[in-house]
């Protein structure tokens, strides 16, 4: 009985490591496409704009900040209240 459930569990076991993999697979194609979409975003607005790359992300942390910053001021006030 016991060698009949170490097989289970070595079988189970192996189930698990194909359904990483296939996991794996799936996030690392997901991150592609994230990537080449923020590239295509980019290069429209460099062409809709005139502004580099470079000028676009600064001003996207910018916005970011500043978003983070009011969430941040509404929290307080949440928790305040």
């Amino acid at each position: 009985m016991r060698e009949q459930d170490a097989e289970e569990k070595s079988g189970s076991c192996e189930q698990l490591t194909n359904q990483h993999y296939s996991l794996a697979t799936v996030n690392f194609f997901l991150a592609i496409v994230g990537v080449v979409q923020v590239g295509r975003i980019l290069n429209y607005n460099y062409t809709q704009k005139g502004e580099s790359a470079g000028d676009q992300l600064v001003e996207a942390k910018e916005s970011i900040v500043e978003t983070g910053k009011k969430i941040e001021k509404k929290i307080e006030n949440a928790v305040k209240s």
